[in-house]
């Protein structure tokens, strides 16, 4: 079956599960956005090129299933931020879909429960991650041709996923200029130089957050580092830290000279142990107590 018969979704006004997995078919009528009851839909190992924009209107949706759709070339900006319900996206795709891979600039997930790993696309522009409570780690797809892994990741926010242990991707987030990071209990660090990464690797990061203009860190409980050594941080202006009481460091040398505003609890500040002090000096003047 390549496509479905005229009127099909009318017959079922009330459907809760639709499973059209395993099936040839080439093409998803825009008549699905009737079916504003559907919970569940699964669209695996079809041959769809195209989700229809009328899948917005889908807000009960809980579960989307899009694994193996090796012909899928486009799903609709902003579709995935559009279901307000959804739960569970699954999207394992082969190295054939790297078109749609490439096609995906922003992801926005919320409350994904169960998901453990999260493997984002090199060419992501914006990441974003609420309420993803099993969560422990995101990594980066690295696919063949692509140079700089995360050269056009810009903006990161990742709020309440207590397992995620650290987000070492943004190292090779060259042109980030925003990293937002709330409520992550169990990272200790942001950047983590371990056996898998390899320390030397890390190191040759030395450009890593070059033009990042903002950072917001907060009720991070077990944090103790950003990254392992001392970084420049040209273009920051803007460092938000609060309730983050084993954050003992800043990884700021001599030449983060950009920075107008730092804010954070006064007891924070005032125990920061710093290997220049003439660095604490030089930003003392811009730290807001809060």
């Amino acid at each position: 079956m390549r496509s479905l018969p005229t009127r099909f979704f009318a017959r079922m006004p009330v459907i809760r599960v639709l499973d059209l997995s395993n099936s040839e078919l080439t093409d998803l009528p825009a008549e699905i956005s009737t079916l504003i009851t559907l919970h569940y839909l699964n669209l695996s190992k079809t041959e769809i090129q195209s989700l229809p924009v009328e899948l917005r209107n889908l807000t009960e949706l809980r579960c989307l299933i899009l694994d193996d759709m090796e012909k899928l070339e486009t799903i609709p900006s902003q579709l995935v931020s559009s279901l307000s319900s959804l739960h569970v996206l699954h999207a394992q795709m082969s190295a054939n879909s790297q078109h749609l891979r490439r096609s995906i600039r922003r992801l926005s997930l919320q409350d994904c429960t169960g998901m453990k790993t999260m493997e984002i696309s090199s060419y992501l522009q914006i990441l974003q991650m609420w309420r993803c409570f099993d969560l422990t780690d995101v990594k980066i797809n690295l696919e063949k041709g692509r140079g700089q892994k995360l050269s056009d990741l810009s903006e990161v926010e990742i709020v309440r996923c207590p397992k995620l242990k650290h987000l070492t991707l943004v190292a090779y987030a060259r042109n980030l200029l925003s990293l937002t990071i709330e409520y992550c209990e169990s990272m200790q660090e942001v950047i983590v130089e371990d056996e898998e990464i390899g320390i030397s690797e890390v190191e040759q990061c030395s450009d890593a957050f070059s033009v990042l203009t903002t950072l917001r860190l907060s009720y991070l409980s077990n944090l103790r580092s950003i990254c392992g050594g001392a970084l420049s941080f040209p273009s920051l202006r803007e460092l938000t830290v609060k309730h983050c009481p084993r954050l003992r460091k800043l990884p700021f040398d001599s030449n983060t000279n950009c920075l107008r505003k730092i804010e954070g609890e006064q007891h924070w500040w005032d125990g920061l142990e710093w290997e220049v002090q003439a660095i604490k000096h030089k930003l003392n003047q811009h730290f807001v107590p809060k």
